[in-house]
């Protein structure tokens, strides 16, 4: 939902209204003014369009979006636009005309998404990712469930999309990871294209080494300058040095080959059920 208007992205959005949905609107709330301030007036989707230049990748620590809500609505007060499970599902908890509370000085200017997954620790401290991840002797790694995850395909979430754990640096520190599901990947590439097509400032790309068209995505930040004028799409850790998401094993040509593929398609509108 963009300004009251459903567009189709091509896959199944659930929506923070529907049953199953996870409402950031439901008290408390934590979006577009800390309470005591005078809310922002509502933009409408041509102000969207000026000034939305920016998705932010996250991953969410908690490994499941029933988790992740959980968390940022009542633990941490903060907010996002989408959270993406380990099964491809995506919900939206908010309209992208609100100013989710994720990124700090980005928050006005992005989209958020937070994709379940444990994330990425430091190599002597790795031992939460045996508590998510054991052998298995048909996908070589298995991702493990608890009984109350919450995810509603769990056949689509049975691996990661590459068995082995993937170590690499960000911020130069060797940081060790599982990758996302073939479903998350699926689902984030759909996602990511839609939102470039209907932000045009959101270019389907992200910030390189060297500024090269070609080069490798950055493991660090961003310079001061990128930090004010790119547009496209970034993880977290490219906007501050305290984080990491979404981790080494993220896997950026895989997402960007097929968001630029995607990204020419036109969105289609749906009118608002009654």
């Amino acid at each position: 939902m963009v300004a009251d208007t459903l567009v189709a992205i091509g896959t199944r959005v659930v929506m923070f209204d529907e049953e199953g949905g996870y409402d950031a609107y439901q008290d408390p709330s934590y979006f577009n003014h800390r309470r005591g301030q005078t809310p922002p007036p509502p933009l409408d989707r041509a102000d969207l369009e000026q000034q939305v230049d920016r998705v932010v990748l996250h991953y969410d620590v908690a490994g499941l979006s029933s988790r992740c809500f959980q968390t940022l609505q009542q633990e941490r007060g903060l907010s996002c636009h989408f959270l993406l499970d380990v099964d491809g599902t995506i919900y939206q908890t908010l309209d992208l005309r609100e100013r989710a509370w994720h990124a700090g000085t980005s928050n006005a200017r992005s989209v958020g998404i937070e994709i379940a997954n444990v994330g990425a620790y430091p190599l002597a401290a790795a031992g939460t990712l045996s508590q998510w991840y054991r052998p298995h002797p048909e996908h070589g790694t298995q991702l493990v469930l608890p009984a109350d995850s919450g995810v509603r395909h769990p056949h689509r979430a049975q691996a990661p999309a590459r068995p082995a754990a993937i170590t690499g640096p960000i911020h130069g520190r060797q940081l060790i990871q599982y990758d996302l599901t073939d479903a998350q990947y699926a689902s984030l590439i759909k996602l990511a294209a839609a939102l470039c097509r209907t932000f045009p400032r959101i270019t389907p790309d992200a910030p390189r080494v060297g500024n090269a068209p070609h080069g490798p995505v950055l493991s660090g930040l961003m310079s001061p300058t990128d930090r004010i004028g790119f547009g496209g799409i970034v993880g977290h850790y490219h906007l501050t040095r305290d984080k990491s998401d979404p981790g080494p094993a993220f896997d950026w040509p895989r997402l960007l080959t097929g968001v630029k593929g995607q990204a020419g398609a036109p969105n289609s509108v749906l009118p608002l059920a009654p």
